[in-house]
């Protein structure tokens, strides 16, 4: 069904996502529990390892506001950025992560960024423009697979910076304004998907099935003064 198995893997982690806030807001029940083993097991033979990554990383989200409220949501938050940040200290070190070739694509999307930094290379080319930088087992194959550097790719500095912002600005505000079970899910949700860029190309700018799961909560959480229809889905359940 899927040609890229990580697709499968982010739809599997939406529907973990969404039972596990299923089951927080409605109360343990056997259909929710029933559909959060269907997509976890997805998720872990898709072997999407960045996507059990941002699973767990959820989790201890959860688990950090039910100890100590938005408070310690919103600092575990700030916390975990911070360790994501770390992340690419480690991955220009000495030190091995073993990252499935991604260090060269990594590199060659940041040579190929250094060619056009103003304006970038546009939308739709990052994957052709890093080709020549490639060693000749990776020539033909998969993207940059990381979204935020795709984005300096495409759009260059401006562009990538302004497309970083977006995302923290959403992660950051979201914790914050977490003070109900909805708010909560909805931060988990930008949070993990967040992280999930890191590792693979899609970003909220597109129409693939990914982009549309990234782009869903920012655009619940940009509308979130407004009665969404997340709002009105529990309202009248």
């Amino acid at each position: 069904m899927f040609s890229n198995p990580n697709i499968l893997g982010i739809l599997a982690l939406g529907g973990s996502l969404a039972t596990v806030s299923e089951l927080r807001i409605r109360g343990v029940n056997q259909e929710s529990i029933i559909l959060l083993l269907i997509n976890f097991i997805g998720l872990l033979f898709t072997n999407y390892r960045s996507g059990i990554f941002a699973f767990i990383a959820v989790i201890v989200l959860l688990y950090s506001y039910q100890l100590g409220g938005r408070g310690l949501f919103s600092i575990t938050t700030v916390a975990g950025l911070f360790c994501v940040s770390l992340f690419f200290v480690l991955v220009v070190s000495p030190i091995h992560i073993p990252l499935n070739n991604r260090q060269y694509l990594w590199t060659a999307a940041y040579n190929v960024f250094l060619d056009q930094p103003v304006l970038g290379h546009g939308l739709g080319r990052s994957r052709a423009v890093i080709q020549s930088e490639l060693p000749m087992f990776l020539k033909g194959g998969p993207g940059i697979d990381n979204a935020y550097l795709r984005m300096f790719v495409a759009l260059g500095i401006i562009g990538g910076v302004s497309y970083i912002f977006a995302i923290l600005s959403c992660v950051v505000t979201a914790a914050r304004n977490a003070t109900n079970p909805i708010q909560v899910d909805l931060s988990v949700f930008i949070t993990a998907f967040a992280l999930i860029q890191i590792f693979v190309g899609y970003t909220f700018i597109g129409v693939f099935l990914p982009s549309l799961l990234i782009a869903l909560p920012i655009g619940y959480h940009i509308n979130s003064d407004k009665k969404s229809l997340l709002d009105i889905t529990y309202s009248q359940s």
